[in-house]
C-alpha cells in the first residue's frame, strides 16, 4: 500500500442516505403517501373491531366486507393505494438507476426489490407463527386448492416483479392501455373460469388478484408518473388530464359495478374494483396538489413519514407483531399498542425527516429480516 493509499480518507459504511433535492421530485406525492403510511399505522391494529357493527359509517372508514359481499368499502382502497402512491415514481426511479448504471443493474435492482418483499412477508409470517411452515398454507379440502397465505407484502412483491415488463413499453399512453387491458383479461377469466372460486377463499385476490388487478394498479400509477415527470406540458394540463383520468376510472367503474358478476369486491378483486380504487385514489391526489400548489403547505409530518415508506411499514409491523407474539392483547391494550405505534413511528420518522436522511427500501429490508430471525429464536 502507498503512502497516498493510506492518507486517502476511508468510506464509512452508512445504513442511512441524504435525502437529495431533485429537480423532478414533487412533494405532494411524498405528502399524500405520508398520509397513507400514517393511516397504515393508526389501522393496523384495530381494536374498534369488535365496536363496529356492518352498514354503518364507520364500518366503510375501516373494515372489510366479508367474503361474499358484492360492494366494497373506503378501506379496501388502502392496499391499492399503497401500490399506486410508490408505483408513481416507478419509472422515475428505474430511469435514474439505467442511467447512472446500466440497464441491467436497473432491472436487477427492481427484481431484488421483489423478491426480497415476497420472502420478507413470508419471514414476518412464519415469526408470527414461531416458524411453523404449515402456516403458509391453507388446505381448503372441499374445494380441491392449496392456497398460500398472502398479505400487503406479498402483493407488493409480485406486483413489482409484474409490473416490470410493462415499464419497457416506452410510450406512458401505450402502457396504459396495456395496464387497463391487462386488468380487464383478469375480469373475464373470473367469469369464465374457476378462479373466481379460488379468489374468493384468499385476501387481496390471492396470487391471481395480485398478478393481474395489483400489478395493474402499479402500471397505471407507473404511466402517470412518466407523464407528470416526462413530459413537457404545462402543469395545468397535466393536472387537468389527470383529473379527468380519475374521473373516467371511477365513473366506469361504477357503472360496470352495476352488471352481475363485475361487482366492485376486494376479495376476488374485480375489475370494477381496480377502476373505483384508481378513480378515488387519483382524484384524492389532487386535493395533495392544491395543498401544495396553491396553499403552499409544507405538511412537514406527513412528508416525514412519505420519504422512507418501507421503512415505516416494517417499523410498524414489528411493533404489532411482537406483543402479538408474546401476549394476548385486551382491547385495552390494543388501544395502548395503537398509541405506541403511532408515537414510535411519528418520532422516529421526525429524527430523520430533520437530519434530512432516510432509510433506502434495501437497506430496511435487511433491518428487519435480521429483527425477525432474532425474534423467532428469542421466543
Amino acid at each position: 500500500m502507498t503512502v497516498e493509499e493510506e492518507l486517502r480518507p476511508k468510506k464509512k459504511i452508512s445504513f442511512t442516505l441524504p435525502i437529495k433535492e431533485d429537480s423532478r421530485r414533487l412533494r405532494w406525492i411524498d405528502q399524500a403517501r405520508g398520509l397513507i403510511m400514517l393511516l397504515l399505522c393508526i389501522t393496523l391494529v384495530e381494536p374498534w373491531e369488535d365496536f363496529v357493527s356492518e352498514g354503518s359509517f364507520l364500518f366503510f372508514l375501516t373494515q372489510h366486507p366479508d367474503e361474499t359481499a358484492t360492494y366494497m368499502t373506503l378501506f379496501d382502497i388502502g392496499t391499492p393505494a399503497f401500490m399506486f402512491i410508490l408505483g408513481l415514481s416507478f419509472v422515475l426511479s428505474f430511469t435514474k438507476r439505467k442511467d447512472q448504471k446500466n440497464t441491467s443493474n436497473a432491472i436487477l435492482r427492481v427484481v431484488l426489490k421483489g423478491v426480497l418483499l415476497l420472502l420478507l412477508g413470508y419471514l414476518l409470517m412464519l415469526v408470527e407463527f414461531s416458524f411453523d411452515f404449515g402456516v403458509l398454507f391453507e388446505y381448503k379440502i372441499e374445494a380441491g386448492f392449496i392456497i398460500p397465505r398472502w398479505d400487503v407484502l406479498h402483493s407488493l412483491g409480485l406486483a413489482t416483479l409484474v409490473a416490470l415488463p410493462f415499464i419497457c413499453i416506452k410510450d406512458p399512453k401505450f402502457r396504459l392501455i396495456a395496464a387497463y387491458i391487462w386488468m380487464l383479461l383478469y375480469q373475464i377469466l373470473l367469469i369464465f373460469t374457476p378462479i373466481g372460486y379460488y379468489a374468493s377463499l384468499t385476501w387481496h385476490g390471492g396470487i391471481f388478484g395480485t398478478f393481474f388487478t395489483l400489478s395493474g394498479v402499479v402500471v397505471v400509477a407507473a404511466s402517470l408518473g412518466d407523464y407528470i415527470f416526462n413530459t413537457e406540458h404545462s402543469p395545468k394540463k397535466k393536472y387537468t388530464n389527470m383529473a379527468i383520468l380519475g374521473a373516467i376510472n371511477l365513473v366506469v367503474g361504477l357503472l360496470l359495478g352495476l352488471i352481475p358478476g363485475w361487482e366492485p369486491s376486494k376479495r376476488i378483486s374485480t375489475f370494477s374494483f381496480g377502476l373505483i380504487s384508481l378513480g378515488v385514489i387519483i382524484l384524492s391526489l389532487l386535493l395533495f396538489v392544491f395543498f401544495d400548489k396553491k396553499m403552499k403547505w409544507n405538511l412537514g409530518y406527513l412528508l416525514a413519514f412519505g420519504r422512507q415508506p418501507f421503512f415505516t411499514y416494517f417499523m410498524a409491523e414489528v411493533l404489532y407483531q411482537i406483543p402479538h407474539a408474546l401476549i394476548d392483547l385486551s382491547t385495552t391494550g390494543m388501544w395502548i399498542l395503537t398509541g405506541v405505534i403511532i408515537l414510535v413511528t411519528s418520532i422516529v420518522n421526525m429524527l430523520f425527516y430533520k437530519k434530512k436522511k432516510y432509510v433506502p427500501t434495501e437497506i430496511a429490508i435487511v433491518y428487519f429480516t435480521i429483527i425477525g430471525i432474532l425474534f423467532s429464536f428469542a421466543v
